[in-house]
């Protein structure tokens, strides 16, 4: 039973990071540091930014010599 708390609140969390990266993306195709700085200035964390790209099927190229994410299609 002492497990239901933690699964409720790594949901919530990783639903949050989902909807903070599809809004990010859906305006195009971001650079990965713009993302992270402004995942953890909203309180994300990475670790469930890594889990939202995932779960999404974020796809990431490279662009100047950085890593770009994008939602599928969107390249």
């Amino acid at each position: 039973m002492a497990l239901r708390p933690f699964i409720y609140r790594r949901n919530m969390l990783n639903g949050c990071a989902r909807r903070f990266l599809s809004g990010v993306l859906r305006s195009g195709p971001q650079p990965y540091p713009m993302i992270r700085q402004r995942a953890q200035e909203a309180g994300v964390r990475l670790s469930a930014l890594w889990t939202a790209k995932r779960t999404l099927n974020v796809q990431s190229c490279t662009r100047d010599g950085y890593a770009v994410w994008h939602l599928p299609g969107a390249a």
